[in-house]
Order: C-alpha cells, then structure tokens, then sequence
C-alpha cells in the first residue's frame, strides 16, 4: 500500500525518515537562504521511503530536499504530490544528484516537468535568490514554467497574469516558435486581438482561461500572414 501526505514540518519528515531508514539518514547542509519548512512524506506498507521538501515565498516556491530509499520510485510519486500542494506559481531549485548522472537528471526534469535549465525566464523572482543560486550552483539551477497556455487547469492569478502580459509583449512567451508567432511579429489585426485579451484578463479574473484560448488562436502561426517573419530570426 503506497501513500504520498503532507504538508508536514520539516521535522517531522526527517525524523520519520530516519526513523524507517537508520542506516540512510537525512545529511542535507545547505545555506540559510535554502532552509525548506513543508515536506511531503512517501510511504510504502507503512514504511517511510521517501521525502521531499519546499519553502512558499509567496510569488514562488523553492524546491529541494528530496530524499528517497534506493529503488522505491519515489521521485515522481512525491513531485507530484508537492506540485498539488503548492499549487501554481513559478518554482526554483538547484540539482545536485547523488546517485544519478546530473546531465541525465537535468534532462528528465525538463522534459517530464517542465523545468527551464538553466532559467532563461525569471517570472518574476527577486534578484538575491538568483544570485544565490547562481552562485551554489552556476547552470545548474532552474525555474519550473508555470503556465500553459492551453491546458490551464486553475485561473491565474493577478501576479501571474502580470507576468504573462510581460512575458508576452517582451516576446518571451509562447517559446514554441513552430506553432506560434512573436508579439512584435503579430499582423496588426492579431495584436489588437492579444492586447484586448490582455486588458480583459485584467478586468474579468475569472474569465483569464477563456482569454488565453483567444490569445493563443491569434498568436498561433495559422492565423498570422507575416509568420515567415519568424523563420529569418
């Protein structure tokens, strides 16, 4: 029987990890600016195989303190679990494996979960927490995306539909340039579409996901006559 709960104390996570794994206790040195305070706990016929931990800042959350028996397939189970609780916001963590080759491990994550390694978009979090992962871990850090632009499942929030009003006019977001066209590329017609959609998700929070499905049709190279615009950059 498998069960993945929290949030929990830090606290209490370890102590029930090392509790079930004496011989594998949690070691986790880290700077103070990478304490982790909510955990979620993996376990498997009443063992405790498993953790993984998270600091809320707010506007995101960092991520980290992932520990797990060998060969309990714990990782996804428990991201997961933790992406539920915290919900969405944009989150960053360093990657340090120990027991998987860090370019496989930076892989994965992209691919299975959407991590930007290393950040080119910093949706939004402040600059002394980028330093600081810069710093521990050079490129080896990242940021999770934390929208898609067509199967949001919760409305965003007024922060991040600030972020995605930049993101868009800055010509950062959608990155997939096979299905979709720049901001500053856009036929005129196009923009004004994305510009009303914009200031409408403003006005009407509660319609925002209706509104993304309109920006992406007017964004998307199908409705645009200038997207061979974006084959020559």
């Amino acid at each position: 029987m498998e069960q993945v709960s929290g949030p929990h104390t830090k606290e209490e996570a370890e102590e029930a990890y090392n509790k079930d794994n004496p011989n594998d206790g949690i070691n986790r040195d880290v700077p103070e600016w990478y304490e982790l305070d909510q955990y979620v706990i993996r376990r498997v016929n009443g063992k405790v195989v498993g953790i993984a931990g998270w600091a809320d800042k707010g506007d995101y959350a960092i991520l980290g303190g992932m520990k797990s028996k060998a060969g309990s397939k714990s990782w996804k189970p428990m991201a997961n679990k933790r992406e539920q609780l915290i919900g969405d916001k944009p989150k960053i963590a360093g990657f340090r494996p120990k027991t998987i080759p860090l370019e496989r491990w930076k892989q994965k994550n992209r691919t299975e979960y959407d991590w930007e390694i290393p950040p080119e978009d910093t949706m939004g979090i402040d600059e002394e927490m980028l330093a600081n992962f810069t710093e521990r871990y050079g490129d080896d850090f990242g940021i999770k995306k934390w929208w898609d632009l067509i199967k949001r499942r919760s409305v965003m929030s007024d922060f991040q539909w600030k972020q995605l009003i930049v993101g868009i006019k800055e010509d950062r977001f959608p990155k997939d340039r096979t299905k979709y066209v720049r901001y500053s590329n856009l036929d005129t017609i196009n923009r004004r579409m994305v510009n009303g959609y914009l200031k409408k998700g403003v006005r009407n929070p509660e319609k925002r996901n209706q509104y993304l499905k309109g920006i992406a049709d007017e964004m998307s190279r199908s409705s645009n006559q200038r997207y061979e615009l974006e084959d020559r950059r």
